[in-house]
């Protein structure tokens, strides 16, 4: 959790001023856009990095298993990426816990335009 905290507190920090900016200067959907962008690209990297991680960690440890599933239309890859194998190694526990975390945060954050939006039309009137 320390390692997410800045990236976290900036997440939300870019949450609030986008709410205050909306609530201020009323609905510019240019602006909220622009700012839920923002708001979406610290997830979606931090996920494609935990990604990142896994593969690495398995093409290089599991070589077999990774030749098995990396073969064919990757839909094997896809499964293994969020189920709970991890042959007892805790490094690849650690990554596929990072990459769900990741996951979930990046849909809250793609979540939040619709309540944004209702938030700065309400509080703008």
């Amino acid at each position: 959790m320390n390692a997410r905290r800045p990236i976290l507190l900036s997440w939300f920090a870019v949450y609030a001023v986008l709410i205050v900016v909306g609530c201020r200067f009323g609905i510019q959907p240019l602006i909220v856009f622009a700012g839920l962008l923002v708001i979406c690209v610290p997830p979606l990297a931090m996920h494609v990095l935990a990604c990142r991680r896994v593969i690495r960690r398995t093409r290089l440890q599991h070589p077999d298993f990774w030749a098995k599933i990396s073969s064919g239309l990757g839909m094997d890859l896809r499964y293994y990426l969020f189920d709970g194998e991890t042959f007892g190694d805790k490094e690849l526990l650690e990554a596929k816990a990072e990459l769900k975390w990741w996951l979930r945060a990046g849909v809250i954050a793609m979540a939040l335009f619709f309540p944004t939006l209702y938030v700065i039309h309400v509080a703008s009137k």
